[in-house]
């Protein structure tokens, strides 16, 4: 949605909140600000998202308190230890699917709700992971091209120094 389009669907939902209304006074309203009308079908799903958006934001700090609960499995801790780990992380999805409740989430906006939300996460991890990895690619960089005293640092370097590199561990 482009950003004018939502400045004109929220000041369409501000008017119309908490009031009944009609498609003609909708357009109306419309007509006097200049902007395209919506249909009080939309109008009620603007109202129920804006009324959504602002239960998931109260919610919001709660939820990422919960998600501080979760604990790292270790690969090769004993069994017993990562079911007690992997119990506990379960906990939190109780504790977070009771704040839904508490929230009064909407049926059809809570399974979407959560996969928004694990998605923003799990993006935003991956997205450090993937920023962290840029970051030593551009030291490694760095380091190859004053060994190679070459800015322009190739695959041809790459293939000649592995090969050397990997004659002298064959010898050892």
């Amino acid at each position: 949605m482009e950003e004018k389009r939502r400045e004109e669907l929220g000041l369409i939902v501000q008017n119309f909140i908490g009031k009944a209304t009609t498609n003609e006074a909708i357009q109306e309203y419309c007509k006097k600000i200049k902007i395209d009308p919506v249909t009080t079908g939309k109008l009620k799903d603007y109202i129920a998202q804006v009324e959504h958006d602002k239960a998931v934001s109260k919610i919001y700090p709660e939820i990422l308190a919960e998600l501080q609960k979760l604990q790292y499995r270790p690969e090769f801790d004993k069994e017993s230890k990562r079911k007690e780990i992997a119990e506990k992380n379960d906990e939190v999805r109780v504790s977070i699917t009771k704040l839904f409740e508490k929230a009064g989430i909407r049926y059809l906006f809570v399974e979407p709700m959560g996969q928004e939300l694990g998605n923003f996460i799990g993006q935003t991890v991956t997205s450090a992971g993937t920023t962290a990895f840029n970051k030593a690619t551009e030291v490694l960089l760095h380091i190859a091209s004053k060994h190679f005293n070459d800015n322009n640092f190739t695959m041809a370097q790459v293939e000649k120094y592995a090969k050397e590199l990997f004659e002298k561990k064959k010898v050892k």
